[in-house]
């Protein structure tokens, strides 16, 4: 059976978001580390994403066998309500992301820890300011410091990401 058609009969899980992303640091990391810092950059950005998804859904009591599909379009409509001048960005913006963590956590008088949401908050907007999904069809070269800040964030919220959904 080719591969897109396993990939379009096998809906994606909780448990394919982890596993992806720890797929795609790995390889944004040798991406960066053989010189292609824009595709480096670009994997690791889906890395934050499916992260704070992650962390997202597991605080709405999601299971990880379960699909996301439905979570991402109650997610969608869930931020209109609530955070409806945070544009969507056909779930990819992850401050939108940031903020549906820091608000669903507090509305269930569960905040995450002030020194850890404020170092999140800060390494999820330096990735914010460097990735973009759009960077697909984008060629430039991104500048050694912009992608040591890319590294730097996500490499930290990684190392912290079980700390944002208990």
């Amino acid at each position: 059976m080719p591969l897109r058609h396993r990939i379009k009969t096998n809906p994606e899980t909780l448990q394919d978001l982890e596993l992806a992303s720890e797929q795609a640091y790995w390889a944004g990391i040798e991406l960066l580390v053989s010189g292609y810092s824009a595709s480096g950059i670009y994997l690791l950005g889906f890395v934050a994403e499916m992260l704070l998804k992650r962390a997202c859904f597991l605080i709405d009591g999601a299971r990880i066998s379960d699909g996301i599909f439905a979570m991402l379009r109650s997610t969608r409509t869930w931020g209109r309500q609530h955070i409806p001048t945070i544009p969507f960005e056909n779930f990819h913006n992850l401050d939108f992301w940031l903020n549906v963590l820091i608000i669903k956590r507090r509305n269930q008088n569960r905040p995450l820890p002030l020194q850890l949401e404020v170092a999140l908050s800060l390494h999820v907007k330096n990735l914010y300011e460097n990735w973009i999904v759009d960077m697909r069809y984008k060629p430039e070269w991104p500048l050694s410091e912009e992608e040591q800040s890319v590294y730097d964030a996500i490499t930290w919220i990684r190392a912290h990401r079980y700390e944002f959904d208990q």
